[in-house]
């Protein structure tokens, strides 16, 4: 009877010794995926903000750009009356995201919009600025004509080595939240631009869509954040004030935990771009982790491994969706800006076969927004989008360069029919586009265009004399092709 008792007494000790095993097992395993969940939502999160403040800088890059070039334009033309010198602003407007443009000169008088005047005389020392041989963006402000969150670029009109005359583009905040879009990686985002020096910090994105555009304070939302250790809070309010390019940090709260990152803008010292992102968006798989423990505790290393492999498959998916956002553009699915400059430029370097590079340009885009709606004007951007891959895709590169401008390149090439009776393929299948709500519109759009090496030996060159001759096409009358 006794070495029976002994018996049972084994058998408990060793179910007891193995269910503390599986739960041990459990354990680590359960917090050691936590571990790697948590480094691998800061690798998301700051991949995220890196693609989303790059896409910012290049708008922001774009726009200074584009009137920095009319500045150089206008300064070469012989007729240099104000009269002259502000319709050519305007024709730029209207091809441009910008809401208001104009002309300044040194005794202050403001060739534009009147109702702007008050903006650009009491909120900027527009004096400094002749002073300077370089564009100027502001510091996002509340516009008096628009109520909008807007941006006001400048750039000096330089004429026989002085700065004679400045010219202004305001464009709203709202054009550049179109970089801010993360629904395609499937997160949910908060996205901010802060000034480390006032800790002010102006909504561009969250759930509340109203709340876009408006003021708040980080330090009211360092109230609500809670923060891993003192540490922790005075390492980011010291990369905030050194100024660091690109730095993180994690807190929780409402009960919610968080990893914010935040990347330097270029072209605004002293402002960055915050992106804020729950562990609950990137980790929900997490919560399906848990719910299998508990439910399959018996077979809990199958758990861990097939988990483990769930994650592995996810992180490498996610990889794929960011490598194809960092050479894309998100509207469209052509090669954005830096992509195009990067593999044509190799071409013209390394390849040295003649090549036609072609900006096209929607003629009086503006119309198709007012008359036909956002949407609708989205989707005449992704149908002439879709018609230049189609029909040059496997002839070249095809990259959006902005707005609504597109960029094109024909390798191996210099006839000029082959891009003429493209471009005239395409028209033909835009003369008749369905527009939700309002039937079949004609889309009528301008090309400009140079070839390599005839035109110009670089691709900078090259692209200059694309853009005068699409320049020279908008002011003969538009949706026409010229080559330079």
């Amino acid at each position: 009877m006794r070495k029976k008792s002994d018996k049972s007494g084994l058998g408990i000790s060793f179910f007891l010794s193995f269910f503390l095993i599986v739960i041990l097992i459990l354990a680590i395993g359960f917090f050691d995926l936590r571990r790697i969940i948590t480094y691998s939502n800061i690798d998301q999160a700051e991949l995220i903000t890196r693609l989303l403040a790059r896409n910012l800088n290049e708008s922001l890059d774009g726009a200074v750009f584009g009137v920095e070039q009319l500045s150089d334009i206008i300064a070469t033309n012989t007729d240099r009356s104000v009269e002259t010198m502000y319709n050519e602003i305007l024709v730029y407007k209207e091809k441009s995201l910008f809401q208001s443009m104009g002309l300044i000169d040194r005794d202050m008088k403001i060739y534009g919009d009147e109702r702007i005047s008050p903006d650009l005389t009491t909120k900027m020392n527009i004096r400094e600025l002749f002073d300077s041989k370089s564009a100027y963006i502001t510091e996002p402000y509340r516009s008096s004509l628009s109520a909008e969150m807007v941006f006001t670029v400048f750039s000096p009109v330089i004429i026989d080595g002085n700065t004679d005359y400045l010219i202004y583009g305001t464009f709203a905040l709202n054009t550049l939240q179109q970089f801010a879009e993360v629904d395609r990686i499937g997160v949910d985002a908060d996205i901010y631009l802060l000034d480390a020096d006032s800790y002010n910090i102006i909504t561009c994105r969250t759930d509340d869509d109203t709340s876009s555009g408006s003021w708040g304070s980080l330090m009211f939302e360092h109230s609500r954040m809670k923060f891993e250790s003192d540490e922790e809070y005075r390492s980011y309010i010291a990369n905030l004030k050194n100024r660091e390019d690109s730095f993180s940090t994690f807190f929780t709260m409402d009960d919610k935990k968080y990893t914010q990152c935040n990347e330097k803008i270029n072209n605004m010292d002293g402002w960055y771009l915050t992106v804020r992102i729950s562990d609950h968006s990137l980790s929900s798989s997490q919560t399906r982790f848990r719910t299998r423990v508990t439910v399959y505790s018996t077979i809990i290393v199958f758990v861990t491994l097939l988990f483990a492999a769930g994650i592995i498959l996810d992180i490498a998916r996610q990889k794929k969706v960011f490598e194809a956002l960092s050479v894309t553009d998100t509207m469209t699915g052509l090669l954005n800006k830096k992509s195009f400059e990067s593999l044509t430029d190799d071409y013209i370097r390394k390849v040295k076969n003649p090549g036609i590079l072609a900006f096209v340009d929607i003629d009086d885009f503006k119309k198709y927004n007012d008359n036909y709606g956002h949407q609708n004007g989205d989707r005449v951007i992704k149908k002439l989008a879709d018609e230049l891959k189609k029909e040059f895709g496997k002839k070249g590169y095809v990259g959006r360069y902005g707005g609504d401008e597109f960029i094109v390149f024909l390798k191996n090439t210099a006839d000029r029919e082959a891009l003429k009776e493209g471009m005239a393929r395409i028209r033909r299948e835009l003369s008749d586009t369905e527009l939700e709500g309002y039937g079949r519109v004609d889309i009528s759009f301008s090309a400009g265009a140079a070839i390599y090496p005839t035109d110009a030996e670089n691709y900078a060159d090259v692209c200059n004399a694309a853009d005068k001759a699409l320049y020279e096409v908008k002011e003969e009358g538009k949706g026409k092709l010229y080559f330079v």
